[in-house]
């Protein structure tokens, strides 16, 4: 202990695995500064446990004035982050798509409030960064939730997966969707149901430096203003209630021909569900095919 003035300190320590606390003027064995505040540090094992609830914030609290759980900033924060979610939730469902799960946003929020409940609250004014070399995690048994005033960034040198048991939703409320592939495929699949595009103004598909291609195992039907041209395996079939125009320099008329369907989707819906049945651990809140 020291209580030199401008430079008190207090070192609680133990050759043990060098565990000490350290408050105040941190200084080293030749009482040079290292630090102010406080320090708690170990070369062995460090556990911090509160059965009620635990609080970390850098929020500033001068000369230890206020309340112990002074959080009002870290809850104000919560609560525009669910006003945020229920706006786009209404959006999402007034277009017809998957909305967020705010329920579960709301009872987080009243569970940390004051910690009435066993939660981890963390606030810090100019932000937190979770670093590591190796590997980072994030688990739940309930939901997992994401929301920013501004802008999500997700980058990854390699790979981004987006894997879902059920369903996944993609909604911009404001501007469009983009999907660029600047080397590889893109492929798109329905597996076992249909495939729906819609768009209220112009649908364009170019194929700049190859062919375009729309095949069907059963009908093509073109439609436009009533008029319609139907190809199937019975022949090709076009109506109207007004003229048809050709214009070619030659009209050839030769011997029947047919171009046999190559693309196939050789995914079957329980040979999938049976797979995913065998490597998910189920419990009462599991996966449920």
């Amino acid at each position: 202990m020291d209580d030199k003035r401008g430079q008190e300190h207090i070192k609680l320590a133990t050759e043990y695995g060098k565990t000490q606390l350290n408050l105040g003027h941190l200084v080293d064995n030749k009482k040079s500064q290292r630090g102010e505040g406080f320090e708690l540090r170990t070369d062995e094992w460090g556990a911090i446990a509160a059965n009620r609830g635990l609080y970390l914030t850098t929020q500033t609290q001068p000369k230890a004035q206020g309340k112990q759980l002074d959080m009002q900033a870290a809850i104000s924060q919560l609560e525009n982050a669910l006003s945020i979610a229920k706006a786009l939730q209404n959006a999402a469902t007034q277009s017809e798509a998957h909305s967020a799960d705010t329920d579960s946003q709301a009872q987080l929020k009243a569970n940390l409030t004051q910690l009435t409940q066993s939660g981890l609250l963390a606030y810090a004014q100019e932000g937190i960064a979770l670093t590591s070399p190796e590997n980072i995690q994030l688990t739940t048994a309930s939901s997992l939730t994401l929301t920013s005033e501004n802008q999500t960034d997700i980058n990854a040198l390699n790979n981004v997966t987006v894997s879902s048991g059920e369903a996944i939703g993609l909604f911009a409320q404001k501007a469009g969707m983009k999907l660029f592939a600047n080397q590889g495929d893109i492929e798109v699949q329905a597996q076992n149901a249909n495939l729906n595009m819609a768009a209220k103004q112009d649908i364009k598909v170019d194929s700049v430096d190859g062919k375009t291609q729309i095949t069907a195992a059963k009908e093509i039907t073109l439609i436009c203003g009533g008029s319609y041209i139907k190809i199937s395996s019975e022949g090709i079939e076009l109506g109207t209630q007004d003229n048809i125009y050709l214009k070619c320099n030659v009209f050839q008329k030769m011997g029947p021909a047919s171009h046999h369907l190559s693309a196939k989707l050789n995914i079957n819906r329980q040979e999938l569900e049976a797979l995913l049945k065998k490597h998910v651990s189920f419990n009462s809140k599991g996966f449920s095919a």
